[in-house]
């Protein structure tokens, strides 16, 4: 949704926009679209957090990121500051405006285009997705949730997962992912990372506990 300043005179601008996401002052904003593609955005500090959280003391630090359902590259950005010699090797986003942006921002990153369709994928340390949220989130109405109930999107996730063949892997989405609606889903998530051998973690984080002037909460992975 688009956004007023508390005075209602007038809408935020684009870099505000950015800057409640906890974009930089450097990011070159998308040329259209834009509170939809911030709307959509992770909130980098969390995303930080997490990336973070993922490697313990005595873990390597991941060199090499694939960044999925990538938006405007708040986890490009994340990982970026997490891990300063990280190299992304490849990014997938279907909406073009956030594909231009993303270039825009990271012009030496090859773009995979529709995950569903991507046919080989290079390996990857760190893989990290802020998948659809269609089939549970409450800012979709009943008819929206419906025609998405059987949308298992994870599931591309996770042939991406098994081709990259990541040490670490942070995914994002709605919180409500963790309520009932969501709750099948979740547990198929983490059953999927256990299935391969990986030790599962998720903590909602709120963007207001990092520093950023929203209440934003989203369930990281």
């Amino acid at each position: 949704h688009t956004l007023k300043r508390w005075d209602r005179r007038r809408h935020a601008s684009a870099r505000e926009y950015a800057r409640i996401q906890g974009f930089p002052e450097s990011f070159v904003l998308p040329r259209q679209l834009v509170a939809n593609l911030f709307g959509n955005a992770v909130a980098v500090p969390c995303a930080l957090h997490a990336c973070r959280s993922v490697v313990g003391s005595d873990g390597a630090a991941p060199s090499t990121l694939l960044d999925l359902c990538s938006g405007l590259g708040g986890f490009h950005l994340a990982a970026q500051a997490a891990f300063p010699h990280i190299r992304c090797v490849g990014f997938c986003d279907v909406k073009p405006a956030a594909v231009q942006c993303y270039k825009d921002n990271f012009p030496d990153v090859p773009a995979f285009g529709d995950i569903t369709t991507v046919q080989e994928w290079p390996r990857a340390d760190l893989l990290t997705a802020g998948f659809p949220c269609q089939p549970f989130s409450r800012a979709c109405d009943i008819k929206v949730r419906a025609v998405h109930k059987d949308r298992l999107f994870y599931e591309h996730v996770f042939d991406a997962i098994d081709a990259a063949r990541p040490t670490y892997v942070v995914l994002e989405n709605v919180r409500s992912l963790a309520c009932p609606t969501g709750r099948p889903q979740l547990d198929a998530i983490l059953n999927a990372f256990r299935d391969r051998g990986y030790h599962t973690d998720h903590r909602i984080l709120d963007a207001a506990d990092f520093g950023l002037p929203q209440q934003r909460f989203r369930i990281y992975i």
